[in-house]
C-alpha cells in the first residue's frame, strides 16, 4: 500500500548526494522525535515498560548458556565485558521511558526511489513503552557518517548514546540467539560469524 522498498544499509550506501542523505537523516530524526515525545498520559494505562536491566540480564544469561560454547575465548571475554560494563552502571538505566518503535531497522523503513525520500515506516509489532535509545541504536547501524547527520537532526539524543552503543553491540548476538532457539541455522551462523 505504501510506495517504496526497504532502506537496507547497502541501498543507503549507494546514495552519494549530500542533500538527499541529509534529507533522509532529517526525516528519520523527525519521525523518532515525534514518536518519542508523545505524552505517555495519552497512551493506554496497561502498557508495560520494556527494555529495563532485567531484559539484558536474562539475555546475557541465555547467551552464556547457549552461545558461549561455540565462541572463541576472547569473544566470550568481550561479550562478558560488554554486558557487565552496561549492567554495572545504574546511572545508564535512569531514563524516562517513552513510546518507541522497537524494530527500527532498514527492513521497516521504506524508501521511495522516485521521490528520493522516506515514504513510510512499517511493522509496529514491537512498539511499546521503553528506552528511546533502542530506536537510536537501530539508526546507528547505517554507519558513522549517516549517524552523524542523524544526530545533528536529533540533538536531544546525546544522553542516549552510551545506551545505544550497548544495544548496537548486542545485535549479532540477538540474531545468533534467535537462530539457536528457533532452529534457524542461517540466523545462528550469521550472528555468530564474528565470535567463532
Amino acid at each position: 500500500m505504501i510506495p517504496g522498498k526497504p532502506l537496507w544499509r547497502e541501498q543507503l550506501a549507494a546514495i552519494t548526494d549530500d542533500q538527499t542523505l541529509q534529507r533522509l537523516a532529517n526525516q528519520l530524526a523527525g519521525f523518532l522525535r515525534e514518536l518519542h515525545s508523545i505524552a505517555i498520559d495519552r497512551l493506554p494505562e496497561n502498557l508495560v515498560v520494556q527494555d529495563g536491566p532485567e531484559t539484558w540480564v536474562k539475555m546475557f544469561a541465555d547467551i552464556r548458556q547457549n552461545l558461549y560454547r561455540f565462541m572463541r575465548l576472547d569473544a566470550q571475554a568481550w561479550v562478558s565485558n560488554h554486558f557487565e560494563t552496561y549492567l554495572n552502571q545504574p546511572k545508564l538505566h535512569e531514563y524516562k521511558a517513552c513510546l518507541r518503535h522497537g524494530d527500527f531497522g532498514g527492513g521497516n523503513i521504506l524508501f521511495d526511489h522516485d521521490a528520493w525520500s522516506i515514504s513510510g515506516i512499517i511493522d509496529f509489532d514491537d512498539i511499546g513503552l521503553g528506552d528511546p535509545a533502542i530506536d537510536i541504536a537501530a539508526v546507528s547501524t547505517y554507519g558513522k557518517p549517516f549517524f552523524e547527520r542523524f544526530c545533528t537532526a536529533y540533538p536531544e539524543i546525546e544522553p542516549m548514546l552510551a545506551r545505544a552503543q550497548f544495544y548496537h553491540g548486542t545485535y549479532a548476538l540477538q540474531e545468533a540467539l534467535h537462530g539457536f532457539e528457533n532452529d534457524d541455522p542461517q540466523a545462528f551462523q550469521s550472528g555468530m560469524a564474528e565470535y567463532v
